[in-house]
């Protein structure tokens, strides 16, 4: 089943989430199982939003890849929102 998962990281801006994908190497090297993900600034810090396949996809993603970048630079984890989605439509 689909999961969504929402993120916000408070005092972080464009720049740390330009870092962080580059850090992870995201573009040539895309999260197996991540369908979107989108990015943008709200009060106060940077709010992520992202949609997997599955919840093991994002289990991996997040303690192969996620959580070593975000120590590797200091920055604490952030509290993730993770609920299961009926649908979900990717229009391109």
């Amino acid at each position: 089943m689909a999961i969504a998962i929402l993120a916000e990281v408070p005092g972080r801006d464009a720049q740390f989430d330009d870092q962080m994908m580059q850090r992870m190497n995201l573009a040539a090297n895309p999260a197996t199982g991540a369908l979107v993900r989108v990015a943008g600034p709200v009060e106060g810090g940077w709010r992520i939003s992202s949609v997997w396949e599955f919840q093991e996809a994002w289990d991996k993603f997040r303690t192969e890849r996620l959580e070593p970048a975000l120590r590797e630079v200091g920055q604490a984890l952030p509290q993730f929102q993770v609920w299961p989605l009926h649908a979900v439509q990717i229009n391109r």
